[in-house]
């Protein structure tokens, strides 16, 4: 900023200096053109006085250039330096008078020429009025251009330069101008989103981190059990076969609970499990059953549960992913057994608003008023878990999946145990 100050400076002190130039050369030539005029005028002159008269009177305003008025005087009668006879110039008020001898009379002509004309010094002043003014308009834009913007410009560039480097303290800088404020609050805007950004990573990561801890755990205790029921097949402790299939049995049990966990963990390694692609597809409604039918068959068969099927009042067209929404029956039931009472498990079916609910009852114990909004959240995980294996993101999973394909998914207690119902879309 100095430096510019000082060219502007510097081009205004040059302009002063060529214009003061200029005038002093207008006048030198001012000066030389009366002198030019009055020689001419005295060549012309004569020891007549009458016809010396009589010419000076002749001449017009043309061949007088800055000459106001010229006299014929008789320096007899007059005080005259004779050192100065030939020619003599002297100032008088605004006006330079020369004089000058009239050869071989004893008279000499007393010439008055103006100083400053009136055009002359009006051009000058005008010029360094204009010139000072432009010089001083363009100072203080300069100055307020300096206060206003480039300052505090400056602050909000260290400030974001901070910012990069990770520092997300509060913007404390006030200023007047609208548009500094509205990009002040901006910047803090941005800071906010930041600031809330970092935290949410952070806790993202810590999630991953306890959920990793979490699911190897619960994958090492299965893995275990099968380790040692692999084992004493092996070495062939048991004798009837009975107990071989009852040791088969749990092993598979196992397995399956390490697929789910593994399963669990597939998904919850995904950048974005809010984003989970589906594609929807007219499906009918008996395909859709049957798919359900078999998923809790697999399951209760095994553990000797009753399994009421409801019936369809009509086979509707509905829009799901298919493979998807197999996700969540095995979610579902997968929940209906791990914290039922292990007796039974019922479906219904019914229409609502252009929609197909779907509702999964399973007998036992109620979820705690409490903890009913919290159960589609994700890690979240119920009072009621004990040491049951999981890591709560299966209803998490089930909820976003079904919201992308535009239904939905929530729980209700009844007098005898829990309902999940599934809301599909119809086509």
């Amino acid at each position: 900023m100095k430096r510019k100050f000082l060219f502007i400076t510097a081009c205004w002190l040059i302009s002063m200096i060529i214009l003061i130039l200029s005038a002093s050369k207008n006048s030198y030539n001012i000066d030389g053109s009366f002198k030019v005029s009055i020689n001419r005028i005295q060549q012309s002159l004569t020891t007549d006085l009458e016809k010396n008269i009589q010419l000076i009177n002749a001449l017009n305003k043309e061949e007088l250039p800055l000459i106001n008025r010229i006299e014929i005087i008789d320096y007899r009668h007059k005080t005259y330096d004779e050192s100065n006879r030939f020619f003599n110039v002297g100032t008088i008020k605004n006006e330079t008078v020369v004089f000058k001898p009239i050869e071989g009379t004893n008279y000499i002509v007393k010439y008055s020429i103006e100083n400053n004309p009136h055009e002359t010094n009006y051009a000058f002043l005008w010029c360094v009025m204009i010139l000072t003014g432009a010089y001083f308009t363009f100072m203080i834009h300069i100055l307020m251009l300096n206060k206003n913007i480039i300052k505090p410009m400056n602050k909000l560039s260290s400030i974001t330069k901070q910012m990069a480097r990770g520092y997300l303290g509060e913007v404390t800088l006030q200023y007047k101008n609208k548009d500094l404020k509205d990009f002040i609050w901006g910047l803090d805007m941005l800071r906010v989103q930041l600031s809330y950004e970092r935290e949410k990573k952070v806790e993202l990561e810590k999630q991953r981190r306890t959920l990793v801890a979490g699911l190897s755990h619960d994958i090492r205790t299965p893995l275990s059990s099968v380790k040692n029921y692999v084992i004493a097949l092996k070495e062939e402790l048991y004798d009837s076969r009975e107990d071989k299939n009852n040791a088969f049995q749990i092993i598979l049990d196992k397995v399956e609970v390490i697929e789910k966990l593994t399963k669990e963990l597939l998904e919850s390694s995904s950048k974005d499990i809010n984003h989970i692609e589906v594609i929807p597809k007219e499906t009918y409604m008996f395909e859709i059953k049957n798919r359900l039918n078999r998923i809790i068959h697999q399951k209760t068969d095994l553990l000797h549960m009753d399994y009421f099927e409801g019936e369809l009042d009509e086979n509707l067209m509905v829009l799901v992913d298919f493979e998807r929404l197999q996700e969540v029956f095995d979610n579902l039931v997968e929940n209906a057994i791990k914290y039922g009472d292990l007796k039974s498990i019922k479906v219904s079916y019914s229409t609502e608003d252009n929609h197909q609910l779907i509702e999964i009852h399973n007998t036992g114990t109620s979820i705690p008023k409490k903890e009913v909004k919290y159960i589609f959240n994700s890690y979240y995980r119920g009072s009621n878990v004990n040491d049951k294996p999981g890591c709560g993101l299966g209803l998490y999973i089930s909820k976003q999946i079904m919201r992308n394909m535009q239904g939905d998914i929530y729980t209700k207690n009844t007098e005898t145990g829990v309902s999940f119902v599934i809301v599909i879309k119809q086509a």
